[in-house]
């Protein structure tokens, strides 16, 4: 796959995620920045597509798993409002980001926003007739 590729986008995104999981935050912010890198720098993607908020919901969180608070929640909170643009009020994918936001804002101390956002979230899952599992 060339670096472009969306097939290479996609598995640097999985690839940070897992990092993510494995509890290791350097490299989960290592394979975010580059994806980050090749989607806004190189191939200059639209930052409300999908696949792009996606990107940039991975950032923010590796920056918060790294310990960036700040440029974390920045990051997370510009592509949440985008993505209630773009995805629409109700969209399911909506309202996992707010639940990642909060999760970055607790841990940074912001606890009134943090419930806020875990609220939203909550209201959006309750409200998903067609959820697999309940929220």
């Amino acid at each position: 796959l060339r670096p472009t590729d969306a097939q290479m986008l996609n598995l640097l995104v999985a690839k940070a995620y897992f990092y993510t999981r494995a509890r290791k935050p350097e490299q989960a912010l290592a394979a975010a920045e580059r994806v980050h890198q090749l989607t806004f720098r190189e191939l200059r993607q639209d930052p409300k597509h999908p696949n792009a908020l996606d990107v940039r919901m991975t950032y923010g969180m590796a920056l918060g798993d790294a310990g960036r608070w700040e440029e974390s929640i920045r990051v997370l909170r510009a592509a949440v409002a985008d993505a209630a643009g773009a995805l629409g009020p109700e969209a399911r994918t909506l309202a996992f980001y707010h639940s990642h936001l909060a999760r970055y804002l607790l841990q940074a101390g912001e606890l009134r926003e943090g419930a806020e956002q875990y609220a939203q979230a909550a209201a959006m899952f309750a409200r998903d007739p067609g959820a697999v599992q309940p929220y």
